[in-house]
């Protein structure tokens, strides 16, 4: 007849990784870490063991060279103590609506009067801890108002002097069609720019020029821009769009969205179940050993 004897402190070990893994690892890891573990460190280090009748010989499933044990180890620790697939947040900000229904524009027109310049402040952005993979600004259903040239200018700011959304005139209002396509937030016009404070960080980013069609215009932030737009937001944790209009553009709304996800960190239950492990392989060559000095004698 068999009789198992299961090998002593298994089950404390097992509760070991229990613990271990409730306080160190991901939650959708947790439910099969035991278990592996379990499977570990009986297959590998505690193997059972049979005895056949009362004065039979005691047959014992042969051990694994340590190298290997070792090895599988430190494959079983990488492939649980991996870091979840990191979750990423894509945040969105809708600018406000300032010239609402008027002309040939939407219920979210953001005035882009050919007269004026703009600034749009967004704050309130904190990224500890998290890394920005993308961006894009969008505007919805631009066009022209009429047939002329036309330029919309576009460029991300540090910060801007004011919150929300602020501009100045630029063009004598009577200037009808636009005959000035100057950029005011470069050169000579950026530092007499009334928006924005002496030394704010600037970055150009695009220049397009539109038809009289409606169309969604997206712009994505190259991977430099993207390292700047982080910079600026650690910096007070705000950011400003400078838009310079120079012809007068209908749309239905800009939009601002970036996409974030965590920065990678050790997971703190590593070491402690290499520890376990080592622990489990020097335990399971003392086992042996002892087994071999009981029949030797």
């Amino acid at each position: 007849m068999l009789k198992k004897e299961p090998a002593p402190r298994l089950e404390a070990m097992i509760q070991h990784a229990r613990g271990v893994c409730a306080a160190g690892f991901p939650q959708q890891n947790q439910r099969f870490l035991p278990a592996l573990w379990k499977w570990i460190l009986t297959k590998h280090f505690f193997p059972e063991r049979t005895r056949e009748g009362l004065n039979g010989p005691i047959s014992a499933q042969k051990g694994r060279k340590p190298v290997r044990k070792l090895f599988l180890l430190f494959a079983a620790v990488v492939v649980v103590a991996l870091p979840a697939v990191a979750s990423a947040d894509t945040i969105t900000f809708q600018a406000p609506a300032t010239g609402a229904n008027q002309g040939s524009g939407g219920p979210n027109q953001f005035n882009l009067d050919h007269h004026y310049a703009y600034t749009w402040r967004i704050g309130g952005v904190n990224l500890a801890g998290k890394s920005i993979t993308s961006a894009t600004i969008t505007f919805r259903n631009i066009r022209n108002w009429d047939s002329n040239p036309n330029m919309l200018f576009v460029h991300l700011l540090d910060t801007a002097k004011n919150a929300g959304v602020s501009s100045f005139q630029d063009a004598s209002l009577s200037q009808s069609p636009v005959t000035d396509i100057n950029d005011d937030f470069a050169g000579a016009r950026y530092l007499s720019n009334p928006l924005v404070g002496s030394g704010t960080g600037n970055t150009f980013l695009t220049q397009q020029s539109f038809s009289m069609t409606a169309t969604n215009f997206v712009y994505t932030f190259t991977a430099d821009q993207l390292q700047i737009l982080s910079t600026y937001f650690l910096n007070g944790g705000d950011i400003a769009f400078g838009f310079d209009p120079d012809c007068h553009f209908w749309n239905d709304g800009i939009a601002f969205s970036f996409t974030t996800t965590p920065n990678a960190v050790p997971e703190p239950a590593t070491l402690a179940l290499l520890g376990t492990g080592l622990a489990g392989l020097y335990y399971s060559r003392r086992r042996k050993k002892q087994s071999q000095a009981q029949n030797i004698d």
